[in-house]
């Protein structure tokens, strides 16, 4: 993984102009990429992650920031980045709207082939976007690409600052991406799933804006489940390319808008009632008879949550056979434990 450091926006602006120099010999088609970020008081990472957006190998063709009424200096530092990149949009809410529908403000103006959702307060390492596309071209076209998922841990009690590495040898099967980029059709995605879960990271998707639109973007109702939501529907509809790289890190702070959320009971049971909805609506079905037969699908949200949620909803049937594939995904892992403790006091 390449070492980053935030930089001065002269020293951005000349080491983009000299990526450009370089590009114009090399002139190649590419797919247009727009970066969309919604930021509500979030000045205190902004600079940090608009630092590394805007030092891209491959820079983005517009960046649309809005921000959501904020109160803090988040406005200033945009402007002041602004002032530096053309390619930058500013969209400025009277009210605070919320993340999702700010987001999706800024989708309605983003004119690039490809989408990124970016968050305030996560980065990109400067290879995402030019390693991102440089797989896309090797693939028949498909919904969106993702790679490893990694968490840059945020401690400011701690001296240094530290990396989680998220891949199968620590963290199990649902981070297996393999030992090379490769592409899953809808189909084969289907299959792969009968294994075990993947682990599709939003924060390191480069999704197709056409594929987005499709499917009405992002649902509001599902507020911090909004980009899980789409983006799988998007790989079960369109296929999937996964690259087992770490191209992007997200930021753990112990107060984050997805944490808060999925930490209080009532609202969580809330979202996933309305996703469970959204899943099994006539828009969808075309792809809800798989989180039927797939029911691995569910395993990102707490058990008695979601159970909550399918009682809530009458999905009787589907609690029953998700409690029991809960109950015996645990019984395997216990006995793998078992097994493996066992072994070691031989």
């Amino acid at each position: 993984m390449r070492k980053w450091e935030p930089l001065g926006l002269q020293t951005l602006k000349h080491r983009l102009l000299k990526k450009r120099r370089l590009k114009m010999m090399h002139l190649k088609p590419s797919p247009s990429v727009s970066i969309l970020m919604s930021v509500y008081n979030g000045a205190a990472y902004l600079w940090t992650s608009l630092s590394a957006i805007c030092d891209q190998d491959r820079f983005p063709d517009e960046i649309i920031l809005v921000d959501d009424g904020s109160t803090d200096n988040t406005l200033k530092v945009m402007e002041s980045f602004q002032r530096e990149f053309p390619q930058i949009k500013i969209i400025k809410n009277k009210k605070n709207l919320g993340l999702v529908p700010s987001i999706n403000k800024a989708l309605r103006k983003a004119r690039g082939d490809y989408i990124v959702w970016c968050a305030a307060d996560d980065f990109l390492l400067p290879n995402f976007l030019k390693r991102s596309l440089e797989v896309l071209e090797g693939f028949p076209p498909v919904g969106l690409c993702f790679s490893q998922f990694a968490i840059f841990v945020d401690d400011p009690l701690a001296q240094q600052k530290t990396l989680r590495l998220y891949n199968s040898q620590k963290m199990g099967k649902a981070f297996d991406l393999g030992d090379k980029p490769h592409y899953l059709s809808p189909e084969k995605l289907f299959n792969r799933l009968r294994s075990s879960y993947l682990w599709v990271s939003g924060n390191t998707a480069l999704v197709r804006r056409d594929s987005l639109i499709e499917i009405g973007g992002f649902p509001e109702g599902l507020a911090w489940h909004a980009d899980w939501f789409s983006f799988y529907i998007i790989a079960l509809k369109y296929g999937i390319c996964m690259i087992p790289e770490y191209l992007t890190l997200m930021r753990e702070v112990p107060k984050s808008y997805s944490r808060n959320g999925m930490n209080h009971k009532q609202s969580q049971v809330k979202i996933l009632t309305e996703l469970l909805r959204s899943i099994f609506s006539d828009e969808m079905r075309d792809v809800s008879h798989i989180f039927k037969k797939r029911l691995c699908l569910f395993t990102p949200f707490n058990f008695e949550y979601i159970l909550c949620a399918m009682l809530k909803e009458r999905h009787y049937i589907l609690a029953l056979r998700h409690t029991i594939f809960i109950l015996r995904e645990r019984l395997i892992l216990y006995s793998r434990l078992f097994r493996a403790r066992m072994k070691k006091y031989r």
